[in-house]
């Protein structure tokens, strides 16, 4: 396993997995300070709908194209 310097992408991680990394790892820090609070709570809280929003960017640019060929 390639060691990468803080900031760069490891080379065997997907962009979704990397960015979850880093998602949890802030979730985690939150939870440290504060305790008692949920999961869902924390993913609110930090705005964590990312997915949901890329999905529906590509359903909505792939619908566009499909209706213009």
């Amino acid at each position: 396993m390639a060691v990468s310097s803080a900031g760069e992408k490891p080379d065997w991680l997907t962009p979704n997995q990397y960015w979850q990394g880093i998602r949890l790892q802030v979730a985690r820090k939150y939870r440290k300070a504060h305790p008692g609070t949920g999961w869902k709570l924390v993913g609110h809280a930090l705005g964590f709908r990312r997915e949901d929003y890329l999905a529906r960017l590509y359903r909505e640019r792939s619908g566009a194209e499909a209706s213009t060929r």
